[in-house]
């Protein structure tokens, strides 16, 4: 039928990125576009179309952006950089804090965000101090992947996944701590490994000059931001901050319903947060609402469809053979069609809790692959590239492909074991 063919193509160019012989087009309008041909081609009713749209995923991650987004505004990330300024005055404790920072908070406010905020910081840490970049940016992005596989709500794809398979918050984060915790460390040792020139040269830094740079990266830290934050870290504003986000963990950690609690938090943020409406939503990326969208009336189509059915039906014993099988099918989708997509086509294949949770990291985990696999990295390597700072395609893969296969092999053999 047309309808299947239309659902070929839409997921074929929305792993490429992009149309043929068409400029400026992403994936967001590759997925809206496909799914409203799908509909006008009978593959789902309209009817169909809105019952397949989850959402419960779309209001936690509008809640969220719009949390992330008054945050920035509040300062509370600039007050989390002096800190980690103040502390990491050497190499590799800078490289330690950037992958504990970029991990749980991560965890807390979505990768992407971590990225955005967080890049010309470490930038300017590492000129400051005359260190190279390049291994402190690989940090910083691959522990944003890493730390946002330990919650429901550290990335798309695991807010989609929370909010179908109902897991408790604390029994998503219980279970995701060990194998996250792991593969940190691991992160941490091949970064040093890969870049050893860099934290082992014989070169002694000068304590007093550090000091002074320390020093001096608490105000260049604002600086970085001042488009951002519209005033300097008022204590007002960070009482805020501090209520919100504690407001925002009891509620879920009490196990709350995660939708209402991440939608209470930001209607509280903005009745006091002092700030025009327009402001804080013209940080939200609305786009990857509507991607979502268009996603979920895809594989809603999927599920409509006699021809995919039965695919589903054969592949599914080969899929659910082994833990080891799962997890190589689920890394090499989520780098072929992008995580978010390879989440939803195979929730249709999940069955046990074991299986969500293998899902989720896996999915995760494979952002680590290459620079195209997932939006941090890509975030990381285009402010680098504004900044004068190169990350390549093939330098990301030092890091990026050993990480990958180790942190994935972790997550196979923990869920196979325990």
């Amino acid at each position: 039928m047309i309808s299947d063919l239309i659902i070929i193509l839409g997921f074929i160019f929305i792993a490429i990125g992009s149309i043929p012989f068409l400029k400026n087009i992403d994936r967001t309008i590759i997925g809206l576009t496909f799914s409203v041909l799908v509909i006008i081609a009978h593959g789902i009713s309209l009817k169909d179309a809105y019952n397949a749209v989850d959402l419960n995923t779309i209001f936690i991650l509008f809640g969220m952006m719009a949390i992330n987004s008054s945050l920035q505004y509040f300062g509370f990330f600039n007050l989390i950089e002096e800190s980690v300024a103040a502390i990491a005055k050497n190499r590799i404790l800078l490289l330690i804090f950037t992958i504990i920072t970029s991990a749980l908070l991560s965890a807390i406010f979505l990768n992407d965000t971590i990225a955005i905020v967080f890049t010309p910081f470490v930038i300017s840490l590492c000129m400051t101090y005359k260190y190279n970049p390049i291994p402190y940016l690989m940090a910083l992005a691959t522990s944003a992947n890493i730390g946002s596989a330990l919650t429901i709500i550290g990335n798309p794809q695991n807010i989609y996944i929370g909010s179908i398979s109902n897991i408790p918050f604390l029994e998503f984060f219980l279970t995701m701590a060990l194998p996250c915790l792991i593969s940190l460390v691991v992160a941490f040792l091949l970064i040093l490994l890969v870049y050893k020139k860099d934290f082992f040269s014989k070169e002694i830094d000068n304590q007093d000059e550090n000091e002074d740079a320390a020093n001096h990266i608490k105000v260049s830290s604002i600086e970085i931001n001042k488009s951002i934050a519209k005033e300097i870290i008022a204590k007002e504003n960070i009482y805020k901050s501090i209520f919100i986000v504690l407001f925002l963990l009891v509620g879920i950690f009490l196990g709350f319903n995660i939708t209402l609690v991440t939608l209470s938090a930001c209607c509280i943020l903005f009745l006091i947060s002092g700030y025009k409406v327009d402001e804080i939503f013209s940080k939200i990326d609305f786009s990857l609402l509507i991607f979502f969208i268009s996603l979920f009336i895809l594989t809603g189509a999927v599920s409509h469809s006699k021809f995919f059915s039965s695919i589903l039906t054969s592949v599914t014993p080969y899929i659910k053979s082994s833990n080891l099988s799962f997890g190589t099918i689920t890394l090499f989708l989520s780098n072929i069609i992008s995580n978010v997509p390879a989440v939803v086509v195979l929730s249709n294949f999940i069955a046990t809790k074991k299986e969500w949770f293998m899902l989720a990291l896996i999915s995760t985990f494979a952002g680590n692959l290459t620079l195209l696999g997932s939006v941090a990295n890509l975030i990381v390597c285009e402010s680098a590239k504004k900044r004068g700072i190169n990350l390549s395609f093939l330098e990301y893969l030092k890091v990026g492909v050993p990480l990958t296969i180790i942190t994935s092999l972790i997550g196979v053999l923990y869920f196979s074991f325990f």
